[in-house]
């Protein structure tokens, strides 16, 4: 904690003390005042510098999406996985959940709008001259697209080829049913 000498208490307790002895004793408070100062941001300046070298945390994952008549494609560049992939389809087919080592990949379909969400989080703890600091990186993108028909997520085709690094999902539409409807003549 920074202290100065209070200037009033001085001064009642040396009444004999002249305006310059004052002065001097003012000017070398605040110089003992501003060593405590440099050294305290000289230790948070080692600090920055120790939280500094952690690395950058990768974007996340990069997909592209594509349409024909009878199904949206939706496929994940750099999935780089030894294990197997599991997607988890939700109660009403609604959405599809896919954990890969590189993030998270949401896609909900929601009558012919198709979203993808992919998140990634990182966290990293390093010890260095006994000062520990954390990161934690975060990063996510989101798109929709409107679609021709409606997707059902309930019944896709998930492949990982794990050779190029890619995770490629075929989401099927909905069959157009023709509705009759009569039309009444006037």
């Amino acid at each position: 904690m920074y202290t100065f000498k209070p200037l009033l208490l001085t001064c009642l307790l040396s009444p004999a003390l002249s305006r310059a002895d004052l002065f001097t004793d003012m000017m070398q408070s605040m110089n003992e005042h501003m060593q405590q100062m440099e050294a305290h941001m000289k230790h948070m300046e080692d600090m920055m510098q120790a939280s500094n070298k952690f690395p950058v945390v990768a974007p996340a994952i990069a997909y592209t999406i594509s349409e024909d008549k009878d199904a949206a494609t939706i496929e994940f560049k750099g999935i780089q996985s030894d294990k197997e992939l599991n997607a988890v389809a939700g109660e009403n087919g609604d959405n599809l959940t896919i954990q890969t080592p590189q993030g998270t990949i949401n896609i909900r379909a929601h009558n012919r709008i198709l979203t993808v969400e992919v998140s990634h989080k990182e966290e990293q703890k390093k010890e260095d001259k006994g000062h520990t600091g954390a990161t934690v990186s975060m990063s996510s993108s989101s798109s929709s697209r409107l679609c021709k028909q409606r997707l059902l997520l309930n019944n896709v085709d998930v492949e990982y080829n794990q050779k190029n690094q890619i995770l490629t999902i075929v989401i099927p539409k909905e069959e157009g049913k023709a509705i009759p409807i009569a039309i009444k003549k006037k």
